[in-house]
């Protein structure tokens, strides 16, 4: 049987399989593995749930024949690696997923059906993780599936790594666990969606991305006091000092900065403008309008290009805010904090890469046309498996514009090209034998 015959009757296998994958997709939404540490107040109600898609996973497993390894950093949220032993005669592959999903928000903002009711309607699956990313952690187990009952033997070994934690980058539960494990790969495909601005584009890089927090100090007096605190003859800051009028200072320094970024940060796979500034939050007081403010927090998100460094991002930032402060009297003597909660590093793959070319040349084979090579315009888990030492990338079915929103949903058509694109890259990446 020649190449062409193999793979003919792999994607023969994968559309006989369709309905089993959007039933077994249908399911794990149904079980709402949301995220404990956003879940916040109702993490008791949802404590284990990422562990029941998982069993639920590994008994899938099981059926394939798959050596199963399950485990857990944290009570309740159980990571799961499924093992293809290939006999190590070809390179080993991996394919990186995460169980844990957003909390849905109001549930009445749901149109089309419950949060976690799981339904086909129009060619779509609906439902929280639909796209993000129960819909990559699907077409990936039945990708090997349908290689597996096809009759082809890869040479290589494969590994399924479903893991908790995400959401929140708390790697060290999930992906970062599973490294120092052990659970490593000649290669790694991260499945998440990866539209924007293309279907299925192979997205071998990702931002970096901080959250800042800016602390800005104030100081308190009745709101009435406001007039004699800032006219001119008044006594001015010895009565008070709104921190959200001088957070306002701090806030247009972040966008000239912002601005200043949009010309001059770039990266080969971004269009021009791409990495920003964002102040997402900005709040003060705990008195409402009658008391002058005596703190300001601003909350921000910080897109920086892939090849630069955690150091280096900071420290432009925050010398941006320094300047501002040094040109106004009370932030020169009280200085904000400044603080960063959380830094996702970026991962950054040339696309010279074997695995980045392999990638292309699967997707391309599928979809008919040139595979669309970008940067991923989120962050994931290919940042962890690539400092832990599997080289990864991005690929998988969905939208991150439906993530995160009512009504998330995922194309079953996307479902079904990125299966063959990964039946495809398994194919290539690993070699093996057609036994049938």
């Amino acid at each position: 049987m020649d190449d062409k015959e193999i793979w003919q009757r792999v994607t023969e296998r994968i559309e006989e399989l369709r309905p089993q994958m959007t039933d077994v997709l249908c399911r794990m939404i149904r079980i709402p593995s949301v995220n404990l540490t956003i879940a916040g107040d109702e993490s008791e109600k949802y404590r284990g749930k990422e562990g029941e898609v998982n069993e639920y996973l590994e008994s899938l497993m099981k059926t394939m024949g798959l050596e199963t390894d399950m485990w857990a950093e944290e009570r309740g949220r159980t990571n799961l690696v499924g093992h293809f032993s290939g006999g190590g005669a070809g390179r080993s592959l991996m394919f990186n997923g995460h169980v844990d999903v957003v909390h849905p928000g109001d549930a009445a903002l749901w149109t089309v059906c419950g949060p976690f009711d799981g339904i086909v309607k129009d060619g779509r699956i609906y439902g929280r993780g639909a796209s993000d990313m129960k819909g990559g952690i699907a077409a990936s187990l039945f990708a090997l599936k349908a290689v597996l009952s096809a009759g082809f033997i890869p040479a290589g070994d494969v590994f399924l790594e479903y893991v908790v934690g995400e959401e929140m980058m708390e790697h060290m539960l999930g992906t970062t666990s599973a490294v120092n494990r052990g659970y490593r790969a000649d290669g790694a495909v991260v499945c998440e969606p990866t539209a924007p601005p293309h279907r299925l584009a192979v997205e071998p890089a990702c931002c970096n991305v901080g959250y800042l927090v800016i602390s800005v100090p104030g100081k308190a007096t009745h709101a009435c006091m406001r007039g004699a605190m800032t006219r001119a003859g008044g006594p001015g800051e010895a009565l008070g000092v709104s921190a959200i009028d001088k957070a306002m200072l701090i806030y247009e320094g972040l966008r000239r900065l912002d601005e200043r970024w949009g010309w001059t940060k770039k990266h080969e796979l971004y269009e021009n403008g791409h990495f920003n500034i964002h102040p997402g939050v900005i709040n003060s007081g705990n008195c409402g309008a009658f008391a002058v403010s005596d703190e300001c927090r601003i909350e921000c998100s910080v897109w920086a290009p892939p090849q630069e460094k955690e150091a280096d991002i900071k420290a432009e930032v925050e010398q941006m805010v320094e300047a501002v402060c040094n040109t106004d009297p009370w932030l020169k003597e009280h200085r904000p904090q400044m603080f960063w909660p959380a830094f996702w590093p970026s991962y950054n793959m040339p696309v010279t890469h074997p695995l980045c070319a392999a990638a292309s040349e699967a997707t391309e084979k599928v979809l008919g046309e040139k595979a669309f090579i970008h940067g991923f315009v989120g962050s994931d888990d290919a940042s962890f498996l690539t400092i832990g030492g599997t080289p990864a990338l991005t690929l998988g079915p969905g939208s991150l514009m439906a993530a995160h929103a009512p009504d998330e949903y995922t194309e079953i058509e996307d479902l079904m090209d990125s299966t063959k694109i990964y039946a495809s890259l398994i194919m290539r990446w690993c070699g093996g034998i057609c036994v049938c």
